[in-house]
């Protein structure tokens, strides 16, 4: 039985044990990503003092979604995708090198500086969770749910950098991930009014997961002296950690409810591209933002 299969199947088993009301949710991301590439690095030949200046991309906010299913009551399933895609753009002039390996590769022992260089890179991160939790009460305002699930799928970085001197050159590289894997946290809830059909307070949500891991790392470089280098990365199979929170206000009326909140996602060591200067990188993909869920129980 696939994965995919055997997803729904665990999810119906529970649901139709447990399920009082139907909830569906959909989520307005605003995010923004933090993960550490110096994708070039120029020198001002100023000698005998020179100044050399790595240069890391940066990213701007952009939206993103998640959608979901829910099952009400004490024990609860739910099943839900988040989909979020970014992209960032930067170029230098001067004196540059590559950041990237493959530039090194080709251009030892007597390397040179290209005059101006562009680079643009993709972040493709899609991801299925199934959870399974259970609540308790803790008087009339504070909720305690312990929360049990997996979580698949996958996340595509892709790089392109482009330069041009003496010699032009172009830079690809790949850093694909696809996982599979079990997930542990905790949702808590206060209220902080509860009259009327209305409920209005705080919720601070928890989880961690490790996720059993395939990744395909390529580079490839071409230049016009002509030269071709090729980076193949044997395929690693290991587990990728990842740790999420959300803390933010939340607000019941009745069958409709509303969440806003900030996450925070980090997905430790997920970037393992190679770099000129010290080889291999195992760098951390940080997504962080504004979450808005609005959400209807049937």
């Amino acid at each position: 039985m696939s994965h995919s299969h055997q997803f729904v199947a665990l999810f119906g088993l529970f649901f139709s044990s447990c399920v009082h009301a139907v909830e569906f949710f959909a989520d307005a991301l605003y995010w923004h990503t933090t993960e550490a590439i110096d994708w070039v690095y120029a020198n001002d030949q100023h000698l005998p003092n020179q100044t050399i200046t790595y240069k890391t991309l940066s990213f701007d906010f952009e939206p993103g979604f998640r959608l979901g299913i829910n099952s009400q009551g004490n024990c609860k399933a739910a099943l839900y995708y988040t989909r979020f895609h970014t992209h960032s753009s930067d170029a230098v002039f001067g004196n540059v090198i590559s950041g990237f390996i493959s530039d090194r590769i080709a251009n030892f022992p007597n390397g040179h500086f290209f005059q101006a260089g562009q680079i643009n890179i993709a972040i493709d991160y899609n991801m299925f969770d199934v959870d399974l939790s259970k609540s308790f009460y803790f008087g009339e305002r504070v909720i305690f749910a312990p929360m049990l699930g997996i979580r698949g799928g996958w996340i595509n970085q892709k790089i392109q950098s482009t330069f041009q001197g003496s010699v032009s050159a172009v830079e690809n590289v790949k850093n694909d991930f696809i996982g599979l894997g079990p997930k542990a946290g905790v949702d808590t809830q206060l209220s902080l009014f509860c009259a009327n059909n209305t409920d209005f307070g705080l919720f601070a949500d928890f989880s961690v997961s490790y996720l059993w891991g395939h990744w395909k790392i390529r580079d490839v470089y071409v230049d016009t002296t002509p030269a071709t280098v090729r980076v193949i990365v044997p395929s690693r199979h290991i587990g990728a950690l990842a740790t999420q929170a959300i803390l933010g206000l939340h607000f019941n009326h009745k069958d409709l409810s509303i969440k806003l909140g900030y996450e925070i996602m980090d997905w430790f060591e997920q970037c393992q591209f190679f770099d000129n200067g010290t080889g291999a990188h195992s760098n951390n993909l940080v997504l962080q933002g504004y979450t808005f869920r609005l959400s209807y129980s049937l």
